[in-house]
């Protein structure tokens, strides 16, 4: 389960983002259901085409919690789109309260191999953006990750001022 207090107040970022559920131009009114359901779709597959993270809707960019104001099979349809949308699909989303407002929580792992967009292609993850890449782009890069992230982390889950210097120094004389 995700820590949703602290990624409220995180700034978005390779692995975090947050999107209103309503309308920029009239605050009572709810965003279109289609063009959520796109977005879901997007930044879902973006992120299991990256190295994953977490999608939160019903909050505003400045982190306010603002829930939203659809009806149940509304809502279920948006919590399904991992799985009716992507290929291959994946887990739906899930409904949190939050300070009295309902949001809509996508917690995405990164795939083995690129997901995408059904009639949309592949978006990934960069930053705090979404990109456009090819199947075979997502796919190198999934797989230069693979075999490039262990070789180039000396010491797996350390930290430099976490190593221990008297083993370093016998290392070094050996």
């Amino acid at each position: 389960m995700i820590d949703l207090a602290d990624l409220i107040q995180r700034s978005e970022s390779q692995y975090l983002d947050r999107k209103s559920l309503w309308d920029a131009r009239d605050r009572r009114k709810t965003r279109d259901r289609r063009t959520v359901r796109d977005q879901i779709a997007k930044y879902v597959a973006a992120f299991a085409n990256a190295e994953g993270g977490n999608l939160i809707l019903g909050v505003e960019d400045d982190g306010t919690v603002s829930g939203h104001g659809y009806p149940d099979d509304a809502v279920e349809q948006m919590l399904q789109v991992p799985r009716e949308r992507l290929k291959p699909p994946l887990p739906p989303g899930q409904r949190q309260t939050w300070q009295g407002h309902e949001l809509l929580i996508f917690e995405v792992e990164s795939t083995e191999t690129a997901v995408m967009v059904v009639g949309n292609g592949f978006p990934r993850r960069v930053g705090d953006s979404v990109v456009q890449e090819s199947e075979e782009a997502i796919n190198a890069i999934k797989q230069r990750g693979r075999t490039e992230s262990i070789e180039l982390d000396a010491a797996p889950g350390k930290q430099l001022d976490q190593l221990d210097e008297t083993r370093i120094r016998t290392a070094r004389q050996s």
